[in-house]
Order: structure tokens, then C-alpha cells, then sequence
């Protein structure tokens, strides 16, 4: 919990902050030693005027696949409670954060806790785990495994390659469908879903209800507390394009 203090030679604190609210200069919010899941991240990321905590930093990952996984759009609403109970520092995210996400016929839930690097399944930092009546389908950025129901012997995964990195073919696709007009694997309006999925989850953390969304209408409904989160002002000069 270092003081506030002038900026470091070199930094222009001013650009730095950006459109956000400006703020006395504070180590904490632009270093890299600030923990999470083991590891060091940067603290940015842990300070509403920037970011959105875990749930906005590896939400969109997880929650991309759940719902390409499983067909989903929107969710009808999202519920979530946990607050900052383990890391005594100045963060303002939560370490800790559970959200219910409800859909037509299933509900998904998010989890996380910034301060262990163990998920539920042992030797997992992170993943997403799809329960079904027969097993569960668990994957992770290594690979995926299936763990029936009856027994719970785990099946040995079909995809042999556990060290497969795809960030080359995102990038080949989103070049070659730069050239050819065609659509991306992962288009902009699935990023605007899986994006505005999770900022549900953190409305309803910060406002402290629920948050229902209003598809048709494309925003929160009857809840004018969370809709205090639901955007912001920039900082002049900075505007953004409409």
C-alpha cells in the first residue's frame, strides 16, 4: 500500500491515466508485482478506472468458449456476490468473485479466487468445465480431457497435441479475412456478447443486485444503481468516436 508520490522520471502520468479520472500518481496502480493466480500481472487491472478486475481480464477468454461452446448469446441475467477478502493492498476488484449467469433452460457459473492458483481440478490454474448427464467435458488452454459420470476414471483426451498454441491461427485468420472481406472465426459481435457478458457480472457485483438484461433493447433493465457502471464520461481531450 505504497503512498501517493510524483510520477517516475519518464512517465507522463498524464497520458498514462489516459480518459480515465485523474488521480495522484500511485505505484500500485501501474506496476507489475501485484499478484494473481501466482502470478504478476499488471496492477492496472485491478482498479475500476481501468479495468475490470479478473472477471474482465480472463472472462472474455472462458466465457468466448462457453458460449461457442454451448450456443449462447446474451444472458438473461447475472447475479453475482464476493468481495476482496484475502490480498491486503489497494486494490479496488475483487480477489474473490462468484456470478450466476442465467439462461434460457441452463445457468453458467464464474469463479474465481486471486489468491490461489488452483482451480476445483487438481493441477489446474484455470478452466472451464462443461457438466453433461453422462461427464464432464473440463478444458483449459493445454487441452481438454473427459471425466465420466458413472466411474470417474478420467478418458484420455482424443487431442494429443497438450501444448497447442493457436494464437498463429487467430492471427492468420483475422489477416486473411482482412483480405478477403469473409468473417472472422471470432467476430466483432461475438467479442460485444462475450464482453458485455462479464460487465453484467461485475454491475451486478458493484451495484449489489441482480442485473437483468433487456435484449431487445440492448441494456439493463430496472436497475438504475448498476446502470451507474453501464458507461462513463472521458477526461478531456479525449472522446469517444461515436
Amino acid at each position: 500500500n505504497p503512498p501517493d508520490s510524483d510520477p517516475p522520471k519518464g512517465l507522463d502520468w498524464d497520458m498514462w491515466v489516459g480518459p480515465a479520472p485523474m488521480t495522484k500518481y500511485n505505484p500500485a496502480r501501474c506496476r507489475l508485482d501485484l499478484p494473481a493466480e501466482g502470478g504478476l500481472y499488471g496492477s492496472w487491472r485491478w482498479f475500476w478506472d481501468y479495468a475490470g478486475g479478473q472477471l474482465l481480464d480472463w472472462g472474455p477468454h472462458m466465457m468466448d468458449v462457453v458460449r461457442w461452446g454451448l450456443g449462447l448469446k446474451m444472458p438473461g441475467s447475472a447475479a453475482a456476490g464476493g468481495g476482496k477478502f484475502v490480498f491486503d493492498d489497494c486494490r479496488e476488484c475483487p480477489d474473490t468473485l462468484n456470478v450466476v449467469f442465467e439462461y434460457p433452460g441452463l445457468s453458467v457459473l464464474w469463479e474465481h479466487r486471486q489468491w490461489t492458483d488452483r482451480a476445483p481440478e487438481p493441477a489446474k490454474s484455470h478452466g472451464i468445465e462443461f457438466y453433461g448427464s453422462k461427464g464432464t467435458l473440463i478444458i483449459d488452454r493445454l487441452g481438454w480431457e473427459v471425466v465420466p459420470e458413472a466411474d470417474g476414471e478420467k478418458v484420455a483426451p482424443i487431442a494429443s497435441d497438450q501444448q497447442q498454441v493457436m494464437d498463429e491461427e487467430h492471427l492468420r485468420d483475422f489477416v486473411e479475412c482482412c483480405k478477403s472481406r469473409k468473417e472472422p472465426v471470432a467476430p466483432i459481435e461475438e467479442g460485444f456478447m462475450t464482453t458485455a457478458t462479464c460487465q453484467m457480472g461485475n454491475m451486478s457485483f458493484r451495484s449489489g443486485a441482480k442485473v437483468v438484461w433487456d435484449d431487445e433493447k440492448q441494456t439493463i433493465v430496472d436497475n438504475a444503481e448498476a446502470m451507474k457502471f453501464f458507461g462513463r464520461e472521458h477526461r478531456a481531450p479525449w472522446t469517444l468516436p461515436a
